[in-house]
């Protein structure tokens, strides 16, 4: 009988690296932004025949109950927002076959895993088709744009969003095991996001270098700390020259006929509206959370309030719940979240520490807790650890 472990992480791994490699694709194809639609419907929905499939035959590996009480809880959230904001159902049928299946059936069958070694075997060789993808989309939209506006542009929040999670596998890659060609496919996806992506990833990719290279370094000897010492250096010598480095690469970047959306923001900081328009959106849901805050607005109550997203996931949670019954949600994730970083160790403990960096530092000015896959992703992870760990114990 096939190992249940396996065959879950690769229908996982395989729902994951396929979509992703298809909203890179969407944004530089115009062919495939003209059937994205359908794309969407044949990609999710035979991930979501695969994932039934798993479910059905990885009975050996039984449900934690935690995954149970949270998708309860889950269920009577979208049942209490039919029945008293039937407003909102419009927005959350838009949505609601990649919310199943990116964030609730991938919650369900990851938390079922009682190792990690294969579904880090398929995301890191995933993660290079990724890869591929985002240098595929460089190339094309260098030359006719970006596909999904009508003005020339770039810049693609989407891409660089999936590329980051390529860039953590591989970092993670590297880390681990030094492998080096992880590490090149890293360099090269982090300067595609620098060049036409988002300023965002970059602080998921901050945080865990700095973590693997200053918290978690696997040399003890005086080497270790050397790299220690360099790399600290590093990071002062670039905030001391951080303007003079921005205008070296910027002309850099020019003298190739390019641009970089990220660079034009960190360069005039002082002047324009780095936020892009987000600090007006928190401004506005904000009010509305405030004035009633006892009672959310349900699930896509920020669509429906504002018709914008919340480009938060805090400020999501507390459009859904109310400041009450939102900052139990709160409390609970960061709760979790603590408890699989401090009673983890090896392989779990590393992706559980490449996934909260990849969730919280960025949740400030985007995400939404009913899109965020990666959220999901790390909850499943959570819950799944701290039950191997409880039956290592035994």
């Amino acid at each position: 009988m096939q190992d249940p472990n396996k065959l879950i992480s690769f229908v996982v791994a395989f729902q994951v690296i396929a979509q992703g490699c298809k909203n890179i694709l969407v944004q530089g194809f115009p062919f495939f932004y003209e059937i994205n639609d359908m794309l969407n419907v044949v990609i999710m929905g035979g991930s979501l025949l695969m994932y039934v499939y798993a479910l059905l035959t990885t009975g050996r590996l039984r449900i934690p109950v935690q995954t149970i009480a949270v998708l309860f809880f889950v269920g009577m959230t979208y049942l209490f927002t039919y029945m008293f904001f039937s407003q909102n159902a419009k927005y959350i049928q838009l949505t609601i076959l990649k919310t199943l299946v990116a964030c609730f059936f991938t919650f369900l069958l990851v938390s079922k895993l009682s190792t990690f070694e294969y579904l880090c075997k398929y995301f890191t060789k995933g993660s290079f088709l990724i890869t591929l993808s985002g240098v595929l989309y460089a190339e094309i939209i260098s030359v006719i744009a970006h596909s999904t506006t009508s003005d020339w542009s770039t810049y693609s929040m989407t891409m660089s969003n999936v590329l980051l999670l390529s860039v953590l596998w591989q970092l993670n890659a590297y880390f681990d095991s030094k492998n080096k060609l992880a590490l090149i496919a890293a360099i090269i996806g982090s300067v595609v996001i620098f060049i036409y992506g988002s300023r965002n990833p970059f602080l998921a990719i901050g945080f865990f270098v700095s973590i693997k290279i200053l918290f978690n370094s696997k040399r003890k000897s005086s080497s270790g700390v050397a790299i220690k010492l360099f790399f600290v250096s590093f990071v002062l010598i670039v905030l001391f020259f951080f303007k003079e480095i921005l205008a070296f690469v910027g002309g850099m970047l020019d003298s190739f006929g390019l641009s970089s959306r990220t660079l034009y923001y960190l360069i005039n900081a002082d002047t324009e509206d780095i936020t892009t328009g987000r600090a007006e959106i928190h401004g506005k849901l904000w009010d509305i959370v405030l004035n009633d805050p006892f009672l959310g607005l349900g699930v896509a109550g920020d669509e429906v309030a504002i018709q914008e997203l919340a480009h938060s996931m805090y400020l999501s949670i507390f459009v859904t719940y109310g400041m009450i019954l939102g900052s139990l949600v709160i409390l609970y994730l960061f709760s979790q979240t603590i408890k699989g970083i401090c009673r983890t160790s090896g392989l779990n403990h590393d992706i559980i520490i490449m996934y909260v960096c990849l969730v919280f530092p960025r949740s400030f000015t985007g995400g939404d807790i009913w899109a965020n896959d990666s959220l999901w992703f790390l909850m499943a992870l959570i819950i799944s650890s701290l039950r191997q760990r409880k039956r290592a114990m035994v």
